[in-house]
């Protein structure tokens, strides 16, 4: 299709070089008509075709002949039964049958603008090429569909039920950094894409294009020019894609002058015809259109209505004339001005026509695929059945969690807690298993007691009445609260993509509380009667920690929230006094949860 536009495309990367790309030519007598198409803003094909046959009936009623500058196909199969049919072979381990099916799809690509210009089926296809060509030991060809995956997102195409994990790996080591792209010429009103992202257009400067090879393609009118475009990796620099129709180039200005006239006369004369004809999309409605003879004489028509531009045309030709002194500019037609920039932004994620697979395309693969493997059918329907059920799972990958817990540990008194965690998840199992590793900071907490027997009551009394009255007892009492602490996390999490999720945590760290020794004398089984007999100032003590709680977490959007319930137990040293006393905590912890993934 680049042959049949004929453009020149000048790629300056770092020195200029043109490349002519050549003219599509259809050989014809003196005299006739040679037509060289609708080009400017996008044109349905069918209209294209439309204007094309009115035009070729015309002609021939004129008794010329009809010749094509830029042929025009007819709209033919999209290519979604096949592409679907491609990732059932995928998903069944039909990689023979894939092979022949990809290369056909590749081949044939430049006809299929459905796959060009939808990002998502774009990006399928070249993965499902590279992952056919890698199984089937063509490493050279999967390494090239694989470096047409630059603007692909590797987490969307790591949730397709066929998606090996090496695949989605090595297109995650792929190229980094990102380049300029600069796209200048062409009619008014054409439009540029990317690997299947519509760019808008010309001319635009596209700044953040992931680098790598990329799948360029324009319209101008009803006809594609496709081009498969290379970016240096981690370029920063900014590449040009000139866009100047060959035979027309004269008109580039859109300005007829009599240098411009003497030009389209030779290409004429070159092409072996006798008369000129070019129309115009404009991008507020209607037709330009400029019919023109080997002498240089010229006539400029406008036509509303798209079923009138044959007609309008052909009767151009009668009413050819010199073009006036002072030459003219084609009405209605401007060309843009300045270099609108824009960010490359990868499409967002939309169902998808390929996954709509048909019932009976599915059945009939399942059932080609156990004659030809020798398998159950059954089991193979529960293979694409399991496939599909993980697909979401398939595209998770290592993420970060963040989260603030208030919550109450009872024992030896109820205190608050304020609990900050910030936790690393990594998917273990296609069951939604998640590893889970990172670290919490804590503020206030429960207090702590004596630890070990003995302490209350005291198994010896150090007051000497307590020692004599067998209804006396002494106790050591600690009063106060925790400060903080900090503590390395680990454990394991159930997620499967839907709104509820399960948190297992354990902890080990350090934490400090501060409290005061206070010597109590009371009398036994007489609830608050406890005695001071003497207080420590308040000092602090520094201890291990260490623990374990459950989240059960509901999501709305990133964020999440819920419940927590645990357990903390505390170690800390002996204070050393007339007594050396040692301290523990051992307590219930609830909590309310508010986090955020990232």
């Amino acid at each position: 299709m680049i042959a049949a536009l004929g453009l020149f495309l000048v790629l300056p990367i770092e020195a200029q070089t043109q490349v002519d790309l050549g003219e599509f030519e259809i050989g014809a007598p003196a005299r006739s008509i040679r037509w060289y198409g609708v080009l400017g803003a996008p044109l349905s094909a069918a209209k294209a075709l439309r204007i094309q046959s009115h035009l070729a009936a015309a002609a021939a009623a004129l008794g010329q002949r009809f010749a094509l500058e830029n042929p025009l196909q007819p709209a033919g199969d999209d290519g979604l039964e096949q592409q679907q049919t491609l990732e059932l072979e995928l998903a069944l381990g039909l990689y023979e049958e894939a092979e022949a099916r990809v290369i056909a799809l590749l081949n044939n690509l430049s006809n299929m603008p459905a796959i060009l210009h939808d990002h998502e089926r774009y990006c399928r296809l070249r993965f499902a090429a590279a992952q056919v060509f890698e199984e089937r030991a063509r490493k050279s060809e999967a390494r090239d569909q694989r470096s047409l995956l630059s603007a692909c997102s590797a987490d969307r195409l790591a949730q397709l039920s066929w998606a090996a994990p090496k695949a989605i790996q090595a297109l995650r080591n792929g190229p980094k950094g990102s380049a300029t792209l600069t796209l200048r010429g062409g009619w008014p009103g054409t439009r540029a894409t990317i690997d299947g992202v519509a760019l808008g257009a010309l001319p635009l400067q596209l700044t953040d294009l992931p680098a790598g090879h990329h799948h360029l393609a324009f319209v101008t009118g009803a006809h594609r020019v496709d081009y498969g475009w290379e970016i240096a990796i981690g370029a920063r620099v900014t590449h040009e894609v000139a866009l100047q129709p060959k035979a027309l180039a004269a008109l580039a200005d859109l300005r007829l002058s009599a240098a411009v006239m003497q030009a389209l006369a030779t290409a004429l004369k070159s092409a072996g015809a006798s008369h000129g004809l070019v129309a115009w999309k404009r991008n507020r409605g209607g037709f330009t259109g400029l019919c023109f003879d080997r002498q240089g004489k010229m006539a400029v028509l406008e036509v509303a209505d798209p079923n009138q531009v044959a007609a309008a045309l052909i009767d151009g030709l009668s009413r050819l004339q010199p073009l006036p002194p002072g030459g003219l500019r084609l009405p209605h037609l401007y060309l843009a001005s300045g270099l609108p920039q824009r960010r490359f932004a990868e499409p967002a994620a939309v169902p998808s026509r390929l996954d709509r697979v048909p019932e009976a395309l599915r059945q009939a693969m399942v059932d080609y695929a156990a004659r030809r493997l020798g398998k159950n059918p059954a089991t193979l329907r529960a293979r694409l059945t399991a496939q599909n059920s993980s697909s979401s799972w398939r595209g998770e990958h290592g993420r970060w969690w963040s989260g603030a817990e208030l919550g109450v540990s009872t024992a030896p008194q109820p205190a608050p807690a304020i609990t900050l965690s910030s936790l690393r998840m990594q998917p273990l199992s296609s069951a939604g298993i998640w590893g889970l590793f990172g670290a919490q900071l804590s503020l206030g907490g429960a207090g702590a007691q004596p630890a070990g027997e003995g302490w209350n009551p005291m198994t010896y009394p150090l007051h000497p009445i307590s020692a004599a009255e067998a209804e006396l007892g002494e106790r050591i009492v600690l009063q106060g609260d925790g400060i903080g602490g900090a503590a390395a996390l680990a454990g394991l999490a159930y997620d499967r993509g839907g709104i509820w999720s399960l948190l297992a945590l354990g902890h080990i760290g350090w934490r400090r509380l501060s409290a005061e020794l206070v010597h109590q004398q009371f009398v036994l089984g007489v609830p608050d009667s406890g005695v001071e007999l003497r207080r420590t100032k308040a000092f602090t003590w520094d201890g291990l920690t260490f623990g374990g709680r459950v989240l059960l977490l509901r999501r709305f959007g990133p964020w999440q929230t819920g419940v927590v319930s645990g357990f903390e137990a505390s170690q800390f040293r002996a204070a050393q006094l007339d007594l050396v006393i040692p301290a523990q905590t051992l307590t219930p912890h609830f909590a309310l949860v508010l986090g955020r993934a990232f």
